[in-house]
């Protein structure tokens, strides 16, 4: 039989312990409420008269920008200090941008855009999607994933110097779509009746172009470059990766 008076010992916290843990309490939740009043919301709807050509540059933060079937731009954001959003409309040319600070903060933008808006994203540290664009897309990252989903526009353009890059889309003919990661993986699914002129380079990974491989005329066919033409050739496909594979699917 256990002792009551052993049991209630057993569960006694010292006055230093209590103090301790008391201390540690109020500096979490210090610290919980200072993090929450620092986190600020920006908000802004656009409408432009045209082809709208919008611009976001970014510090550290995830920027997602998704086609919809509306006349106008929706940008949302989120930061943390001291992190601080700006933005600047001239007629229908929109920059936002992060303003420079050390330490960075970080900035999440959630955006919506008409189809045919062409988008320049630029960033240091984040992921980076776009899905439904039409109009010309350019991206350049320093470390983040890049996902283009549901692209069809004349010109892609996309740096990312560590994250991989996923392209999911169409090319028009005519256009160009460039793809380049110094360390990084380059995924690639098109349909099969786009034409295209095919450079692929890999300094230090496989390069699998699948299916196409037995439609590609001309070119070459090497271990660390394959090039050469899809059905008569069409849009420029450039995929470009030094520490990385480079995979082309058929969808």
């Amino acid at each position: 039989m256990i002792d009551p008076m052993t049991k209630c010992r057993s569960q006694h916290v010292s006055p230093a312990r209590f103090v301790q843990v008391s201390l540690l309490s109020l500096a979490l939740l210090m610290f919980g409420a200072v993090a929450y009043a620092c986190t600020e919301r920006f908000e802004r709807v656009y409408t432009p008269q045209g082809s709208a050509h919008l611009t976001i540059k970014n510090m550290n933060g995830e920027i997602r920008v998704n086609a919809w079937d509306r006349k106008t731009i929706s940008v949302r954001a989120t930061t943390l200090a001291p992190a601080k959003v700006e933005d600047r409309a001239d007629g229908d040319e929109i920059v936002i941008s992060v303003k420079r600070h050390l330490p960075p903060g970080a900035a999440s933008f959630d955006v919506s855009v008409p189809p045919n808006t062409s988008i320049t994203l630029s960033n240091v540290m984040g992921k980076i999607e776009v899905n439904g664009v039409t109009g010309d897309v350019t991206v350049d990252s320093i470390d983040g994933d890049i996902r283009l989903q549901g692209i069809r526009a004349s010109s892609v353009d996309v740096k990312v110097t560590a994250g991989n890059i996923f392209f999911e889309g169409d090319l028009r003919d005519g256009g160009s779509c460039s793809l380049q990661a110094v360390k990084g993986d380059i995924d690639v699914t098109l349909p099969a009746a786009t034409p295209f002129d095919l450079n692929a380079r890999s300094l230090s990974g496989a390069i699998n172009i699948g299916d196409f491989v037995n439609s590609l005329m001309g070119g070459s066919k090497l271990r660390k470059n394959v090039s050469g033409t899809h059905l008569k050739g069409g849009a420029r496909l450039s995929l470009t990766t030094f520490a990385g594979r480079v995979l082309l699917h058929k969808k």
